[in-house]
């Protein structure tokens, strides 16, 4: 192998480590591992703020008129 082509090969070589190089930090190249979700960590169930969503859920459905609109949206409030 001649010098220059030697050099050509060289060249090539590092231009093709570059592109691959760059192209891990594309975000289109990043697929999370098989299986997991794409979250750092995986939710942990949290019984204070479950009962908590329940509750409001339940407020809420007391709260509202029977057509879905807010109380204070109709006279009779």
């Amino acid at each position: 192998m001649s010098v220059n082509a030697h050099d050509e090969w060289r060249r090539q070589r590092e231009e093709e480590e570059r592109r691959r190089f760059v192209a891990m930090f594309d975000p289109r190249n990043y697929h999370p591992p098989a299986g997991r979700p794409e979250v750092g960590r995986p939710p942990v169930y949290d019984a204070k703020a479950e009962e908590a969503r329940r509750k409001r859920e339940e407020f809420l459905r007391l709260v509202r008129d029977y057509d879905g609109a807010w109380p204070t949206d109709s006279a009779r409030y």
